[in-house]
């Protein structure tokens, strides 16, 4: 029985480590926990797929979105 209370403590031990981690490279990126974390693992996966450069055509494009909001705005 002390073998599965031995597991559990683990567990918690090391989700305790994995939590502490995250939060110190959100501290890092001046971001709160949880927020942003996503992009960088979309982007990490294309980097993956393509170790020669990611394609710009597969990036995400943030002056084409404000050019649409703009033309969005003047009608």
């Amino acid at each position: 029985m002390a073998r599965n209370v031995y597991r559990g403590d683990k567990r918690r031990r090391e989700l305790a480590k994995k939590k502490k981690r995250e939060e110190k490279l959100a501290r890092k990126q001046d971001k709160p926990p949880g927020e942003g974390e996503e992009e960088t693992q979309d982007l990490s996966y294309l980097e993956y797929l393509h170790p020669g450069g990611v394609p710009e055509e597969l990036l995400p494009d943030q002056e084409d979105d404000e050019d649409e909001d703009d033309e969005e705005d003047d009608d």
